[in-house]
């Protein structure tokens, strides 16, 4: 199906898991806006790779230090409304993500003993549809989980 516009969302520890999703979808010929959000402009990762992917990317350090001030969630409202939410990051995050109300949300999680907490925010709003492990990084002990939510 077509996406209009997808967001890749990614904080801190939650960047890495996005690349390989950012690649995946550039390569289906869709166009995805990055935001990667970080506390301040020393601890920017993965900016120009996923620029060289061909992503638009927006750094958003809490500091202001570089990039854009604020949250993810700043630069969200920044851009254009978007069909598809793809996310991984800590429970604030999430918090206002939901306040947007996207219709569906994939949330990448590389932690099965606290995803079940974040889980319990986001089914206040979204149903579960799908749980899948993946091992996207077989060379560490960490399994992450995709999840398909859908607004209630």
């Amino acid at each position: 199906s077509k996406c209009n516009n997808i967001a890749v969302l990614g904080g801190g520890v939650g960047v890495p898991p996005m690349y390989m999703l950012c690649r995946q979808l550039i390569q289906q010929g869709k166009k995805v806006n990055v935001i990667l959000g970080f506390n301040t402009s020393s601890e920017v990762f993965y900016e120009d790779a996923f620029k060289a992917l061909g992503a638009d990317v927006t750094a958003t350090p809490v500091d202001g230090s570089y990039g854009m001030k604020g949250f993810v969630t700043d630069a969200m409202r920044e851009l254009d409304t978007y069909t598809y939410f793809y996310t991984c990051g800590p429970e604030p995050m999430l918090k206002a993500i939901m306040q947007c109300l996207p219709t569906q949300i994939v949330y990448v999680y590389c932690n099965p003993a606290t995803l079940s907490k974040n889980l319990a925010v986001l089914t206040s709003k979204y149903d579960v549809e799908l749980i899948q492990p993946l091992d996207m990084f077989p060379q560490t002990p960490h399994v992450e989980c995709v999840v398909l939510l859908q607004r209630k």
